[in-house]
């Protein structure tokens, strides 16, 4: 059973996973991360591609693309585009 979640899933951690209440927590089970920082890494998917391209070549630190994704936010807000 443990084959339907893919490898490295236990059957303890399958136990686990049905147990969660939301998608983010499943992942966060079944990799074995905090559920914010699912949350976080979900997020980074909403920058603007450069922004995202620093992120995925680690230059650009979770934390710092959670506050250019706020500060972005605030831009578009003002010059009336929308993400």
């Amino acid at each position: 059973m443990a084959s339907d979640w893919g490898e490295g899933v236990s059957e303890d951690d399958e136990e686990e996973i049905a147990t969660q209440k939301t998608t983010r927590d499943k992942i966060a089970v079944m990799f074995d991360v905090d559920r914010n920082n699912v949350q976080r890494f979900l997020r980074l998917s909403y920058l603007i591609p450069e922004l995202l391209d620093y992120a995925d070549n680690k230059s650009l630190s979770v934390i710092a693309g959670r506050s250019a994704l706020v500060l972005q936010r605030g831009n578009s807000e003002s010059t009336g585009r929308g993400i």
